[in-house]
């Protein structure tokens, strides 16, 4: 028995999960760029003295600046784990849910 009302009833929550796993990429881009941000401003010749400067990138760095989710720093590379393993989880339950156990 084949419903074929199956394939849209699982289309909007396919949706919702594209849209939030973008949400969530853009997201953990800002914390991407504030990692980088004392390099740049190292890199900037200002009129600033090379001292000032570096109290500046050392502030920048020890302010752990990005975006915190319950409190670990949304990165990329923590995403990308993430969603992995989150597809290792879904696999394993279609799988299962297909085989019939």
């Amino acid at each position: 028995y084949h419903d074929p009302g199956c394939h849209t009833a699982l289309l909007a929550p396919a949706i919702l999960l594209a849209g939030l796993a973008r949400f969530m990429l853009r997201a953990s881009a800002v914390t991407d760029h504030a990692e980088r941000l004392p390099s740049f401003v190292n890199s900037l010749s200002a009129e600033a003295s090379p001292k000032h400067r570096m109290y500046l990138v050392q502030y920048i760095f020890h302010s752990q600046a990005g975006l915190y989710v319950f409190e670990t720093k949304l990165t990329s590379g923590v995403l990308l784990k993430a969603f992995y393993i989150l597809g290792m989880a879904v696999f394993g339950l279609v799988t299962t849910v297909m085989t019939g156990l």
